[in-house]
């Protein structure tokens, strides 16, 4: 993973992961993998709103 991997791509991959509890972890954890605008990038409503989703999806048991 990391760099090579297109932001928001990897923003869905730590939302399926099941690690993140929201939106926040997640931008969290790319700006720890490195990735800068992730504001621009996961913000918009539609993407936030559908990692927001599978963040709370991936954490069921």
């Amino acid at each position: 993973m990391g760099l090579q991997t297109p932001i928001v791509e990897r923003a869905f991959e730590l939302a399926s992961s099941g690690l993140y509890v929201n939106v926040t972890e997640v931008q969290k954890a790319l700006k720890a993998e490195g990735y800068t605008n992730i504001m621009g990038h996961t913000e918009p409503r539609t993407v936030r709103r559908q990692l927001a989703k599978l963040c709370v999806e991936s954490r069921k048991p």
